[in-house]
């Protein structure tokens, strides 16, 4: 072949590599183009979102430094795009799995000013924590924690550690190290058992005499993840005058107890059954259920003797679950059935933890005193309870096309007013509207029908209509924004929440991640949810399922015959 053929044909070659490589940049340059563009512009996030999704699918170090900013960026659901789409979170996310674009987010990223920045990287970096090059980066990783001052992320990296550090002890020491760091006592007990290294701490018992509610409910974990002293822990929590925080991890502890000294295990939840705060009573609750043995069933018939509102609904619901009986709502009749067959009934396979749900519309709570209030025919057991409606944009559409002169949040607080008349004169409620505006800097508010919890009476129920009136809808739906609210009230044990769809704008909108953001605030706040949807699609109809499914309530979607 003649060399001027052949100098020709590699001419092609490298030209069409090196625009391949060209358009290749490009497309980088044109995402981080639409990034900036529709930075400030709040109705034109999904054009940056796919944007985040291309960048991502490049997996390559100079993808990742235009997406470093979106982790920190002012919309807090595309950071949220951003981290699922490096890790494949999603069924249908890409992963980061270039080591060149891996070692690029580690090294630039940490060192990024932005602490929301560095918290997301050290998401990330969990979530990766299988993947080789992350393990091969430890050591860089164990300085970045060593040098990290911002508690939160240095908090997420200390979790992330405890998976990656399992058979280095200098990972154990630094862990350890860290505790004059406020915002790590969570973490660094819990770290230290998976790690296998709570003796990182030093003397125990010293390390039970720390007044750190969050660092003794995060030894609680660790001790239950590395089955470590866990009969001294939990004695030394349960009987002391601590807070709720650590009682429940206690408590939740029992059931990994259960396994080696089921006495033990039920001698310290009979005495955590009986604690001041509601917090502890309904987590003993909850984990006579995990636990799933007969011998909880007396302490649950007692349970339901003493309490009231919400917590007999969990007694109820607890004894439904483990005896597969609905003997209703009278703990005598539970009593009598259970002295006639303690010796010789036995628990049979539990069922899966979404099958705990039950309807309970139409039980009567004894101690409740009289028939429970429903709304829409969930019943309101609770006597500290806030309603929430989803002030999106949407609800100001009919509720149905029979109905076109009724929106549907008219249609909600009409049914809301309702409810309230018939619940009895001594429960405490209010209305939350929570916004998510549609403008940029991104805005959030709190929009309450009345100044502070309020009893049932006329004068707060006529307040219902003419608040919902003199309130749009408009905005967007921040479903996490609102559970959070309605948690800074204290007292409030349940939480009705009313929608026509799924969210959309937040610190979390996609629903794998709002479910768990969900199950982990729900585990030390306990506020029971309640959903309802009108309309929507089989997805958000099943998200807001799950939702309540994540916090122990049930959900029901609006029919035709709520209409009438």
């Amino acid at each position: 072949m003649p060399k001027s053929i052949v100098f020709f044909a590699l001419g092609i070659v490298f030209c069409s590599a090196t625009s391949i490589a060209f358009a290749l940049d490009r497309e980088i340059v044109e995402a981080s183009e639409t990034l900036e563009r529709y930075r400030t512009d709040a109705m034109e996030q999904s054009r940056r979102e796919t944007a985040i999704r291309a960048l991502c699918r490049k997996d390559s170090p100079d993808a990742v430094m235009a997406l470093l900013p979106v982790l920190g960026d002012e919309f807090e659901h595309v950071r949220e795009i951003a981290v699922i789409n490096l890790t494949g979170s999603e069924s249908r996310a890409t992963t980061l799995t270039n080591p060149d674009a891996i070692k690029t987010l580690i090294s630039r990223g940490f060192a990024h000013p932005n602490p929301a920045v560095r918290v997301n990287v050290a998401e990330i970096i969990l979530r990766l924590r299988e993947d080789q090059t992350v393990k091969d980066e430890l050591g860089n990783l164990l300085q970045i924690f060593k040098r990290e001052r911002v508690g939160e992320v240095k908090s997420k990296l200390c979790e992330a550690l405890g998976y990656l550090g399992a058979g280095n002890d200098d990972v154990a020491k630094e862990i350890a190290g860290a505790i004059g760091f406020d915002a790590c006592h969570f973490e660094i007990p819990r770290a230290l058992g998976r790690l296998g290294k709570l003796s990182e701490l030093g003397d125990f018992d010293r390390a039970l005499r720390r007044r750190s509610d969050w660092f003794r409910a995060g030894l609680a974990d660790g001790c239950a993840i590395q089955n470590f002293r866990l009969t001294d822990v939990i004695k030394n929590i349960i009987e002391s005058e601590d807070g709720f925080i650590p009682k429940i991890a206690a408590a939740e502890a029992c059931a990994k107890l259960f396994e080696s000294e089921p006495d033990a295990a039920f001698d310290f939840l009979g005495k955590a059954i009986a604690d001041k705060d509601w917090r502890t009573r309904a987590a003993v609750i909850q984990t006579f259920v995990d636990i799933y043995d007969k011998r909880a069933v007396p302490y649950l018939i007692d349970a339901l003797e003493k309490e009231q509102g919400r917590l007999a609904l969990d007694a109820i619901q607890a004894l439904k679950i483990i005896t597969k009986r609905d003997i209703g709502s009278d703990p005598q009749l539970w009593r009598a059935w259970w002295n006639s067959n303690a010796s010789t009934w036995q628990t049979s396979q539990p069922p899966e933890r979404e099958d705990y749900g039950v309807d309970y519309a139409g039980i009567d709570v004894a101690s409740g005193g009289g028939t429970v209030a429903t709304f829409l025919n969930i019943p309101i057991y609770s006597k500290n309870v806030i309603f929430c409606f989803d002030p999106s944009g949407s609800m100001k559409t009919p509720i149905s096309d029979d109905h076109p002169e009724t929106s549907k949040i008219e249609f909600a607080a009409k049914q809301l007013e309702r409810s309230l008349q018939a619940m009895p004169s001594d429960a405490r409620f209010n209305l939350l509207l929570f916004r998510y505006w549609s403008e940029f800097p991104p805005r959030r508010t709190a929009q309450w029908a009345l100044t502070q919890m309020m009893t049932v009476n006329p004068s707060s129920i006529s307040q219902i209509g003419s608040f919902i009136a003199s309130n749009e809808p408009r905005g967007w739906g921040d479903f996490f924004g609102a559970y959070m609210e309605v948690a800074k009230v204290e007292g409030v044990d349940t939480m009705f929440f009313f929608s026509d769809g799924g969210p959309s704008r937040g610190e979390h909108v996609r629903d794998n991640e709002l479910l768990r953001a969900f199950q982990r605030e729900s585990r030390f706040r306990r506020i029971k949810v309640n959903t309802l949807i009108t309309g929507g699609s089989d997805a958000d109809q099943r998200f807001m399922r799950n939702y309540a499914i994540a916090t122990g309530g049930v959900s029901k979607v609006i029919d035709p015959s709520d209409f009438d």
